[in-house]
């Protein structure tokens, strides 16, 4: 939160917006490189100033971010958010990519039949995750 401040007020002039569109840019490198517990860190106080409001998008990789860190539960809930923002704004393929997202997450909470209804599409990830939703129940039903 210092850094991001620090960093905002160290460059006078610069609309919030960009610093937004940066600090994305820079989370999405982190979640690249396998750094989700930064990428967390990165983006928490970007959406705790509120300023600009979260776009569908951020909202997005910072839920990708946390379930990535290990925190399925609260990104569920902030993909939530994402995917209502993304149909307001009739962004249809973000809203699909969400729905794909959130049914990693309940597979990752273990909620595999969950996760198929969320599961759009016929593309290979959409198939690949059907997929590994069905080997998730079928391997929570024999275990």
């Amino acid at each position: 939160a210092k850094a991001l401040a620090a960093a905002s007020a160290s460059l006078p002039g610069v609309p919030p917006s960009l610093l937004a569109q940066t600090t994305q840019a820079l989370a999405l490198g982190l979640l690249a490189s396998a750094r989700p517990g930064d990428a967390v860190t990165l983006l928490a106080p970007l959406l705790e100033a509120g300023q600009p409001p979260p776009s569908a998008q951020l909202l997005s990789i910072f839920g990708r971010a946390l379930r990535e860190n290990g925190q399925p539960q609260q990104a569920l809930s902030v993909m939530g958010r994402a995917e209502e923002l993304a149909a307001a704004q009739g962004d249809a393929p973000l809203r699909q990519a969400l729905r794909q997202d959130q049914g990693e997450t309940l597979i990752a909470l273990g909620r595999p039949f969950d996760a198929l209804r969320l599961i759009e599409g016929n593309d290979d990830t959409a198939r690949r995750q059907r997929a590994f939703a069905f080997l998730s129940a079928v391997r929570a039903y024999y275990q």
